[in-house]
């Protein structure tokens, strides 16, 4: 299927790997339920359209809409409604838990000070409350308090786990090192744990100035994970801290091999080293240091399923750090999935401008506009962010080589590798020994010729974050703004801006595909084939495995008839890659349809309307396929269900007129049609 499956809506990046490991402290989620929310993890339909105020008269009745409103995670709602039953029966704990729940999901500390101590009077080891209350008291100054809270949230691995590493951090506060690490040793007996344990124990070591013990650490937990966005920046920034530039290129260089889609934080942070008077510590101060905490464990929790439990563990850590950009992009991210829009722009909003995330911030900001159909407010948003970019500015011209030669060497020279020769454009053996180094370093091919990949690879260790990410992220927006448009159906705009992105990029590599596919897809809603499969075939040629463009080229020839052998292996591999589509599957009955195998067209479209029986074209397709295998009142069953889920006009007329004649029929009338519009122009008039 074509029409329907292009995905216009972007999709949430995912933030695994941004924090560390999640996979030692999946287990816990499902223990954390049982002392946590009751909220299901996934949003419900009525969250998408609104919640229904339900007023309580009552006890009971504010006790229901509470449950209701955190069911469709109307956090403000329900922190009303549970405050008015609090309010009624002030000492049931019962519904002071569910009071907490809501307003630490909505980050109301004040009532959260309120509620906390009654929970503990009478439930000594509730983890939200002794949680909150502990990190009340160690942003007041009273650690010993502190710590007695956090001893009595350690049930259940997750809570064992953030007891142990807050406490640590407490100590850290009072500048006892070996206390904190004392208290990290209580894990050591818990395998899943060990990570957290090290990477906790190392940036205390940091900041408490031990630092070959941090050194140590960083490096032997680097050397089983160059992947960890986290580890990789505390480790490269605590090189950096202690002017050891080279060892912190080196890491972020390592990192940037490792991983497919480098952050914006490695990156600018590779481009900075060596540039600016000092390079601070990932953490700087003991309150960072539990944000980190929390924002690690809930970044994992909400990247696993736990998105309830995750998103307070994030709000904690912005208790400690409110304006902590990765906790506000993953809080935000939150946001999104449970399609609270309105709260994920609010979210965005907190970033700081002068955070190598800003821009993340605004792009995701705007596409929360387009998702609340505040579609002109989204447009305009992200104009401006083109504007910004200066994406008009036409492409460099060739330079010189010698020029080009002196640009490389210059890099060299910035980078410690080319400090005994002269900068002269002539590659001669120090400049290509200083290469060779360069690619040793980076993982490249040690040829000491400086090609293509071994100029980009300098450009982002030499560069400023700006000029790195510039062009870049004007690519970016300019497919946001095309995406936002199309989905609107302005096709036409949508070509130019799509358009006006492919012309800055000079040498289309793999991950340019969408926005060749982009305007691809924009030209065939715009009835113009040859531009569209033209675009669509260079997308496939970029990216042969992708299923989106396998799946739409393929469904376009299928439906007019074209190459339908090659058009049927390339929707057989896009449904290989994604066998639970459903949009992929009705291409691969269509196209078996199209061929005259009707009981094998039956078989994949039953399937496909099993995976999206709200589609109708899908719908459709299937009734069609029941009429060529003789199954005449399924079909005309499917035809009138395909009807009840509103197709476009164009469609419901073809449907209508198939329910009225049946195929056969229909492909009588058609057939004289044609007929009647060959006739010579002077025939019969009426």
């Amino acid at each position: 299927m074509r029409a329907t499956q292009d995905r216009n809506a972007p999709v949430r990046p995912s933030t695994r790997s941004l924090a560390l490991p999640a996979a030692a402290i999946v287990a816990g989620v499902a223990v954390s339920a049982v002392f946590w929310s009751g909220a299901p993890a996934a949003a419900s339909e009525s969250a998408a359209a609104g919640t229904t105020k339900i007023e309580g008269k009552t006890l009971f009745g504010s006790y229901l809409a509470g449950r209701i409103a955190s069911r469709q995670r109307d956090t403000d709602a329900a922190a009303q409604y549970y405050r008015d039953a609090l309010r009624r029966d002030p000492d049931n704990v019962e519904i002071a838990k569910k009071a907490l729940t809501a307003e630490l999901a909505r980050a109301n500390w004040v009532r959260a000070s309120v509620i906390a101590p009654q929970i503990v009077a009478k439930e000594e080891g509730h983890r939200a409350a002794r949680l909150y209350l502990g990190l009340e008291a160690f942003k007041d100054g009273r650690q010993s308090v502190s710590r007695d809270h956090f001893a009595k949230a350690a049930s259940g691995p997750i809570g064992e786990l953030a007891a142990a590493l807050a406490t640590a951090w407490t100590r850290a506060q009072e500048n006892d090192a070996a206390k904190a690490y004392a208290a990290l040793d209580t894990l050591k007996k818990a395998k899943w744990a060990q990570y957290y344990r090290l990477y906790h124990g190392a940036l205390i070591a940091d900041l408490l100035g031990d630092r070959d013990r941090a050194r140590k650490t960083f490096a032997e937990l680097f050397e089983s994970d160059q992947r960890t966005l986290r580890l990789v920046l505390a480790y490269a920034r605590h090189a950096g801290a202690a002017g050891d530039f080279r060892l912190a290129k080196e890491i972020l260089a390592t990192h940037l091999k490792a991983v497919s889609n480098p952050h914006p934080l490695a990156r600018a942070l590779l481009s900075d080293v060596g540039k600016t008077a000092e390079v601070r510590r990932l953490v700087t101060s003991a309150e960072h240091g539990m944000a980190e905490v929390f924002y690690s464990l809930g970044e994992a929790l909400t990247s696993e399923g736990g998105i309830d439990i995750g998103a307070t563990y994030i709000q904690f850590a912005l208790y400690n750090r409110p304006a902590f950009p990765m906790a506000l992009i993953t809080l935000g991210s939150v946001y999104e999935a449970t399609r609270r829009y309105d709260e994920a722009i609010t979210t965005y909003d907190r970033i700081p401008d002068d955070s190598p995330l800003y821009f993340n911030g605004e792009v995701r900001r705007a596409i929360n506009l387009n998702l609340l159909k505040r579609r002109d407010e989204a447009v305009e948003a992200l104009q401006q962010l083109v504007k910004r970019f200066d994406t008009d500015d036409p492409l460099p011209a060739e330079i010189d080589p010698s020029d080009r030669n002196r640009a490389i060497q210059q890099q060299l020279a910035a980078l410690d590798l080319y400090s005994d020769a002269a900068v002269d454009g002539v590659m001669g053996p120090s400049s290509r020994a200083a290469i060779r180094e360069f690619q040793s370093k980076f993982g490249l091919n040690v040829d000491g010729i400086a090609g293509p990949a071994t100029r980009a690879a300098l450009e982002l260790a030499t560069k400023s974050t700006d000029d790195l990410l510039r062009g870049e992220r004007a690519l970016r927006v300019l497919l946001t703004l095309g995406t936002v448009l199309r989905g609107h159906e302005k096709y036409e705009e949508a070509v130019n801006v799509y358009s006006r992105a492919i012309d800055l990029i000079e040498n289309p590599t793999r991950r340019h595909w969408r926005y060749f596919y982009s305007r691809g897809v924009s030209h065939e809603r715009l009835k113009d084939w040859p531009k569209a499969e033209a675009d669509l075939e260079r997308a496939l040629a970029l990216n042969p495995d992708e299923p989106l463009i396998l799946n739409y080229l393929g469904y376009s020839w299928v439906d007019q008839n074209l190459y339908l052998e090659k058009a049927l292996a390339m929707i057989k591999k896009a449904v290989k890659i994604k066998p639970d589509d459903g949009y992929f599957v009705d291409s691969l009955g269509w196209a078996y349809y199209r061929q005259g195998d009707y009981p094998e067209a039956v078989k994949y479209l039953e399937r496909a309307v099993e995976l999206r029986p709200e589609d109708p074209t899908i719908n459709d397709h299937l009734g069609d396929a029941y009429w060529h295998v003789g199954r005449i009142s399924e079909a005309r069953f499917q035809w009138k269900q395909a009807l009840e889920l509103e197709p476009e006009p164009k469609d419901e007329i073809k449907i209508r007129r198939k329910l009225s004649r049946g195929l056969d029929k229909d492909k009588e009338a058609r057939l004289a049609g044609q007929e009647a519009e060959e006739k010579p122009s002077g025939g019969t008039t009426q």
